[in-house]
C-alpha cells in the first residue's frame, strides 16, 4: 500500500528540509499546502520534489481536508505532518512493515506522537500520548473540524 503525506506550511524554512528528508524514507508523494509563505519555504519544498499548492489559512482540519480533496493524491493512505515534525526510525520501520497488512475495512490509524521540548520528551501533563491520524482506503474518512487531529466517518 502506498502512503502520501500532507504538510501544512507557513514560513517554515527553518524546519521543512528536516521534515522532507525524514518523510521521503516512506514516500515520494509529498503534498505541501502552503499559506502564502514569504520566506524560502516553497523553494525548499520544490528542491525535495514536493508538490506545492497555496491556500489562505483557515484551520488545520479544513486545510488538511482541502489538501485531500484538491491535491490529486494517488496513494491509498494519507498522513498529515507539520513542517517541524519528523518520524523516529522505529516508527518509519513499523509503518513500512505494517501498512501493507491493513485489511480493507480499516480506514484510519492512530499513531502515538511524542512531543519534545529542548530535546526532552514531555511524557506528562497531557502531552503523551497524543495521536496522529492516518486515513486510508477508497472511502477515506474526512478530517473533522471539531479537532484537527481527529477524523470522523
Amino acid at each position: 500500500m502506498s502512503l502520501a503525506v500532507i504538510i501544512l506550511t507557513y514560513n517554515e524554512s527553518l524546519h521543512l528540509a528536516r521534515c522532507l528528508e525524514n518523510i521521503r524514507q516512506l514516500t515520494s508523494e509529498i503534498h505541501i499546502v502552503d499559506s502564502y509563505s514569504t520566506d524560502d519555504t516553497l523553494a525548499i519544498a520544490e528542491r525535495f520534489g514536493a508538490k506545492v499548492v497555496q491556500r489562505k489559512w483557515t484551520n488545520h482540519a479544513e486545510q488538511c481536508q482541502w489538501g485531500m480533496d484538491n491535491c490529486g493524491i494517488q496513494a491509498e493512505w494519507v498522513m498529515r505532518l507539520d513542517a517541524d515534525e519528523y518520524l523516529e526510525p522505529a516508527l518509519v520501520q513499523e509503518i513500512r512493515e505494517r501498512l501493507h497488512t491493513m485489511p480493507a475495512s480499516v480506514t484510519g490509524l492512530y499513531i502515538r506522537r511524542k512531543v519534545l521540548f529542548k530535546d526532552k520528551w514531555i511524557r506528562h501533563g497531557g502531552f503523551y500520548p497524543t495521536y496522529y491520524c492516518a486515513s486510508g482506503g477508497t472511502d477515506r474518512p474526512a478530517w473533522s473540524s471539531a479537532g484537527w487531529m481527529n477524523i470522523s466517518s
